[in-house]
């Protein structure tokens, strides 16, 4: 790499997506955007990905590719942040891409707002013959938003992924993502993240290609996504008591969502987090917290049976897979 100092750094974590590597690597380099480098990182692949890599990193200064054994995907973007260079950062996961002239936006938008800390943008959920708007609220966009709109943004419409923002790296000296949360890692860097910031932006735009796929690990269920529950007492001590019921929503949805995985399959699995939920209080309030229709319909469904509500959220994911993978 040149000693320039780059406009971006774009910090993409690898591990075995040989087959959309390249697209997302596209997506960056055929902007009429070039100040930025580019740090591959690659957490111990087993398939083709780091060849495929290191055919684009052939006579280009500003694409790098690191290799680590299997450690996570937060220790990879870990690895990005020490390793980055740029005045600002991005995330772009390995199997998703930048949409249209992205960068250039991004860096005008920055510009005519240099003193920001944070910038928020919007994004495409992809399927694979699909591509679906995701759709932020009136009042989580703005030049300068508060922090606390920030933090119920990462709670709800925004989202606690970190492939959605973009960081001024010297907000991120002394901020790393949590290698022993594997699961929610995005939502509890972004919490501590916000509650540095001085100025945080948010724009409707669409600049960013999430893919779903079905073996993601955000759309499998795995032992190791019990850190979710970790990772959700971490972020309360965090933030303001305002939030206690968010936080309470999502450990009930939580609690449903990985029995819907087991209901079938491990009645064991399924009771514990059948007992998980009941020990929570009777929840009634439903109204003006920022859930989804989801969340609602699942809510008042488990006050009458959990069972009825695990089974009408494992049908609804299958019709939406359906829908985008179909």
């Amino acid at each position: 790499m040149n000693s320039t100092t780059p406009f971006f750094s774009i910090i993409i974590p690898m591990f075995n997506t040989e087959k959309y590597i390249g697209e997302c690597l596209d997506s960056i380099m055929m902007q009429n955007f070039s100040d930025y480098e580019v740090i591959v990182v690659d957490d111990g692949s087993t398939d083709g990905s780091c060849e495929i890599v290191s055919r684009y990193i052939k006579g280009k200064l500003n694409i790098n590719l690191l290799k680590q054994k299997n450690s996570g995907v937060s220790a990879a973007r870990n690895l990005g942040i020490e390793k980055a260079r740029g005045k600002y950062i991005i995330f772009v996961d390995s199997d998703d891409f930048l949409v249209n002239e992205s960068l250039e936006f991004l860096m005008n938008t920055l510009l005519e707002n240099n003193d920001l800390d944070m910038l928020f943008f919007n994004y495409y959920e992809v399927g694979s013959k699909k591509m679906n708007k995701h759709i932020f609220r009136p009042q989580f966009l703005g030049k300068k938003i508060s922090e606390n709109t920030a933090i119920q943004g990462l709670l709800t419409d925004v989202g606690g992924f970190c492939w959605n923002k973009v960081y001024k790296r010297s907000l991120l000296l002394d901020s790393r993502f949590d290698t022993q949360i594997t699961f929610l890692e995005d939502l509890l860097f972004n919490v501590s993240v916000v509650t540095k910031a001085k100025r945080i932006m948010s724009v409707g735009n669409y600049l960013y290609g999430y893919r779903w796929r079905e073996d993601s690990i955000i759309h499998t269920f795995q032992s190791r996504n019990m850190s979710f529950f970790n990772a959700l007492n971490k972020i309360q001590s965090k933030i303001s008591k305002e939030f206690d019921v968010l936080i309470d929503v999502k450990r009930r949805m939580a609690c449903i969502e990985f029995a819907s995985n087991f209901i079938f399959l491990n009645r064991v699995e399924y009771s514990h987090f059948k007992k998980m939920f009941k020990k929570m209080k009777s929840f009634q309030n439903f109204e003006n917290n920022g859930l989804t229709k989801t969340e609602k319909v699942s809510l008042h469904l488990s006050n009458v049976s959990f069972g009825i509500a695990v089974i009408a959220l494992k049908t609804k994911f299958k019709v939406d897979r359906f829908k985008m993978l179909v």
